[in-house]
């Protein structure tokens, strides 16, 4: 077969009518940038082969994104024995056409799909779109971009067209009739067991027979608990009868009366001595109060009396302290004056003093001011030396010193020294001008050269002599050169004519390198550290002003202290009179604080002789301690009374306590409980077994049927499984016959499969499975499962497998061509050498449209047509 064009319109990118034609019988190949339609050229020859023209689901993957309701048209014309055919799609919203042409028969619709269906071996798609699974041969040649590896699944759905092309010729019937033996047997074998071994007879006599041996299991224990709940039964009846019999439980009722009423008894005396113990307490502390009050009220007595005699002596205090006050505040009063008169003068004296510092400062700062102002100059002209010094410094260069360059110096007059002494000295005397040549130049008359390299000494027609010098003077004539290159290519460089100017240059160096020291350290010397100078100035300044402001602060005060009489009193005297002033101040703050604090006591005590006077009035005074007296024997001697009772009480109680008896009455209310408990136990122990007893009833003949239906069971599962056995073993040999069919039909596939493999791995064979697509890849001694080898490895062996398949359809006369959109992008370069070797043979049994976005790849392909989107096609 052979896709000779294919016309689209309103087709996903191709919105306008686009037409690939003129297609090659062997490969094509169609490539483009991405994006530019190669796979919707893909889709739509698929879909007017396969797709269902009366379906929606087409339409709407074909048609352009922006034209929803277009109408897809697809056409394509193909070759077949001899036929040409031209097919033509329409895809509608709801419905479509489709034409089938050959020669003069046309078909339409239903006739037209029955017809490829007949052509291309695929399932007539009936849902909304076609499925993987009903694509058929076609799925297995049409591989789509991201596809390549599904030949796995395309040859599951393609296995039973490729049986029936291939099936006759290695009497696939044998396959055919096995598979219905081993559907019928394993039918059989369903009757017996399910293949999950969960239903059927089978299981279900197995389910009954564990049913029968748990009811057997069931019958045995009954019979075991039967027999054990008698014997608890008589355990019981004995153990009531021995606790019944004794007769603990009236023995306990009456201990536990004696100890009650004992209890009762304590706990009555016990609450009548914590009553007397209570009213003892209480006289105590009547008894206590009363004493506190005798004491206190003696007490603020005295303290009255302490009072009044305190009061009188502050009041003294303060009298005394007022007189003496008043004489230190007249003496104070008098000093007062001839010290505010000292003070004018001393302070005029001080500012006097004062304008003279700031005077004789304000000098020192012009003095200063001065110097900074000429250092100031000094450092700009030595900053413009240095500046100078740095220029010329600049412009000397000495590259690595005199040194090294008058030792390359002595080294070139050494070698011309040993040149001349090696050379060979030629003296030439020309007696014919114009007729001797040295070196290939005419000589213009005599003279003596040094032999240092080969020299040409010729006559013409006469005689040529060739000169060689020493190989040793060779040698060092070119080292002469070279050194004396180096050295001219220095003195070049540092712009002298010999070391003894480079000398005289780094002297030059050294003498104002030591200038620029000396000045840098009188600069550094003049500007000081820490400020620079135009900073001191500034400071300067600020101070020359701060002190003319306080002298104009001095004048001004000084005016106001014109009237002071400078006399010749002493400064001493001022000094004195301030400290007798100053005494007789410190001497009245003491006074006048001391008085205060004596009148402070004075209201306090006033206060407390007040508080104390009403407090001993409220009492009673001398009456009312006489009451305290008699009120305090009355409760000494209820005292003495409670405490007689107290120890009659304590006789009745005796060495008892309340807790003791309590416990005895605790414990023997346990030992009534516990026997009481024990009694009522074994009685609902008793009544619980005879309900055991009574709820499940042993029966002899219920186990002895339990064991019939045990055997029964048995017989029966044993019966089954032998002949599920039978029929397992028949079911394997059909399968072997089976197996024997299909090593058979996957022959033919596997020798071209091989063949393949073997061009492309080398030594290499590959085994298949029942859907005959590659199970495994054998290299030499290795097995490797598919799905264990690498992603480029298996897309190869899915295409190999392609070409397989299409090897055998297209020997027995079924349409195919090949559709391969980018299958081989993860081979190797020499794989792909060996993929293109493969699928130029291919070509010469069936077409091969070949899609990519890497034209590059496949330009040496032999024969392939190349089509490139939008461009027109060539070889």
């Amino acid at each position: 077969m052979q896709l000779l064009s294919v016309h689209l319109e309103r087709v996903r990118k191709f919105r306008e009518p686009f037409e690939l034609h003129g297609l090659s019988a062997g490969i094509n190949l169609i490539h483009g940038p991405n994006e530019v339609g190669k796979s919707t050229i893909q889709a739509a020859i698929a879909a007017v082969f396969t797709e269902r023209y009366s379906s929606q689901a087409p339409q709407q993957d074909l048609a352009p994104n922006d034209m929803p309701d277009a109408r897809p048209l697809v056409q394509v014309t193909f070759l077949h024995e001899g036929v040409t055919y031209e097919l033509s799609k329409e895809f509608y919203r709801r419905g479509g056409t489709c034409v089938l042409r050959s020669g003069s028969t046309v078909l339409s619709g239903d006739e037209a799909v029955a017809r490829l269906v007949e052509l291309f071996r695929f399932e007539a798609p009936q849902a909304r779109v076609i499925t993987e699974s009903q694509l058929g041969l076609p799925g297995v040649f049409w591989v789509p971009q991201g596809r390549s590896l599904g030949a796995q699944a395309a040859m599951e759905h393609a296995r039973s067209f490729f049986v029936r092309e291939i099936g006759e010729e290695i009497g696939s019937s044998r396959e055919t009739a096995a598979d219905a033996l081993i559907a019928r047997l394993e039918r059989v074998r369903g009757e017996v067991v399910t293949p999950t071994g969960r239903g059927g007879p089978l299981a279900a006599a197995r389910r009954e027979l564990e049913a029968s041996m748990a009811a057997l299991a069931e019958q045995e224990q009954r019979k075991s608990n039967s027999e054990g709940l008698r014997d608890r039964l008589e355990q019981l009846q004995a153990r009531l009868g021995l606790l019944v019999s004794q007769g603990v439980e009236a023995m306990l009722i009456e201990e536990l009366g004696l100890h009650q009423r004992r209890k009762e008894e304590l706990s009555r005396a016990l609450e009548e001595r914590a009553r007397v113990a209570s009213a003892l307490a209480g006289l105590g502390d009547q008894i206590g109060y009363t004493e506190e009050r005798l004491h206190q009220l003696a007490e603020e007595q005295a303290q009255l009396a302490e009072a009044r005699l305190a009061i009188a002596d502050v009041e003294r205090s303060i009298n005394e302290c007022q007189t003496t006050l008043t004489s230190h505040q007249e003496a104070r009063a008098t000093l007062g004056a001839r010290t505010a008169a000292m003070a004018a003068k001393r302070r005029f004296r001080d500012l006097m003093r004062d304008r003279q510092e700031r005077q004789d400062q304000l000098s020192s700062i012009d003095e200063q001011d001065r110097q900074l102002r000429s250092a100031l100059v000094e450092v700009e002209e030595i900053v413009g030396q240095i500046n100078e010094i740095q220029d010329r410094l600049a412009g000397l260069e000495f590259g690595e010193g005199s040194e090294v360059l008058a030792q390359l110096e002595a080294s070139v007059a050494q070698l011309r020294s040993r040149l001349q002494t090696l050379s060979t000295m030629v003296a030439i005397e020309v007696e014919e001008v114009d007729r001797l040549y040295i070196d290939g130049q005419l000589a213009s008359g005599s003279r003596v050269l040094m032999l240092e390299e080969e020299m040409t000494l010729a006559i013409p027609g006469v005689v040529k002599i060739s000169l060689t010098p020493q190989e040793s003077a060779a040698v060092l004539r070119e080292e002469l050169n070279g050194k004396d290159s180096e050295l001219q290519r220095r003195l070049v460089a540092l712009g002298v004519e010999s070391a003894a100017d480079l000398r005289l240059r780094e002297r030059e160096y050294r003498e104002l390198t030591l200038s620029l020291q000396n000045l840098t350290r009188e600069r550094m010397r003049l500007e000081g550290e820490g400020e620079s100078i135009p900073e001191r100035l500034a400071r300067l300044e600020r101070l020359r002003e701060a002190q003319t402001a306080r002298l104009r602060d001095i004048e001004t005060e000084l005016g106001e202290l014109s009237d002071v009489d400078d006399g010749d009193q002493s400064l001493e005297d001022l000094d004195q009179l301030t400290t007798m002033n100053t005494f007789h101040a410190a001497e009245i703050d003491r006074l006048e604080g001391e008085l205060g604090t004596l009148r402070r006591e004075q209201i306090r005590l006033s206060e407390a002789i007040s508080w104390l006077q009403t407090s001993v009035e409220r009492q009673g005074d001398e009456q009312g301690m006489s009451a305290l007296q008699v009120q305090r024997e009355e409760l000494v001697s209820q005292r003495a009374e409670r405490v007689a009772e107290l120890e009659v009480l304590g006789q009745l109680i005796g060495s008892e306590d309340l807790a003791t008896v309590e416990d005895r009455i605790t414990s023997y209310e346990e030992r009534l409980g516990e026997h009481r408990l024990q009694v009522q136990q074994c009685r609902e122990q008793r009544q619980e077994v005879l309900g055991q007893m009574r709820a499940d009833p042993f029966s002899e003949e219920e186990l002895a049927a339990a064991e019939v239906k045990v055997e029964q069971a048995k017989l029966l599962v044993t019966s089954l499984e032998e002949r599920s056995s039978a029929l397992t073993v028949l079911i394997e040999i059909a399968r072997d016959i089976v197996a024997e069919v299909q090593h058979d039909l996957n022959a033919p596939m596997q020798g071209r499969i091989n063949r393949y493999a073997q061009q492309l791995f080398g030594e290499a064979a590959v085994e298949l499975d029942d859907s005959f697509a590659p199970q495994q890849l054998v290299r030499g001694r290795t097995w490797e499962s598919i799905d264990r080898l690498s992603w480029g490895t298996r897309e190869q062996m899915a295409l190999l497998t392609r070409l397989g398949v299409a090897d055998l359809m297209a020997e027995r006369g079924v349409p195919v061509f090949l559709m391969l959109d980018d299958a081989m992008l993860n081979a190797d370069g020499v794989r792909l050498m060996r993929l293109k070797s493969i699928l130029s043979s291919a070509q010469q049994r069936y077409q091969i449209l070949l899609f990519t976005c890497r034209p590059e790849l496949f330009s040496d392909l032999v024969g392939a047509r190349s089509y490139e989107l939008g461009a027109t096609p060539h070889s």
